[in-house]
């Protein structure tokens, strides 16, 4: 059975992106390499990851002020106020 690993090709290198199982050193390893339909490896400028990283960089410039001044206070505060399924006060 044939196994498939990821691998880009750099001019004449092959850098893996998965690494195959470890073979003897200096062994020599047959290969087949198939090339893909050509993609640019850089995502694009208005990709949907760029631009949730757009965001959230907008996002870390904020800074909000913490509106909390005693966070497990709160939390315990949050746990008394639910309603337990089943059980009436």
């Amino acid at each position: 059975m044939l196994q498939t690993y990821k691998a880009i090709l750099r001019g004449n290198r092959l850098e893996w992106a998965e690494l195959p199982p470890p073979t003897g050193e200096g062994q020599p390893i047959l290969v087949y390499v198939t090339l893909l339909e050509a993609m640019p490896l850089a995502p694009e400028e208005n990709s949907p990851n760029q631009q949730m990283v757009a965001i959230l960089e907008q996002l870390a410039q904020l800074q909000p002020q913490p509106t909390i001044t005693n966070p497990t206070a709160w939390q315990r505060a949050q746990r008394w106020e639910q309603p337990l399924i089943g059980r009436e006060e």
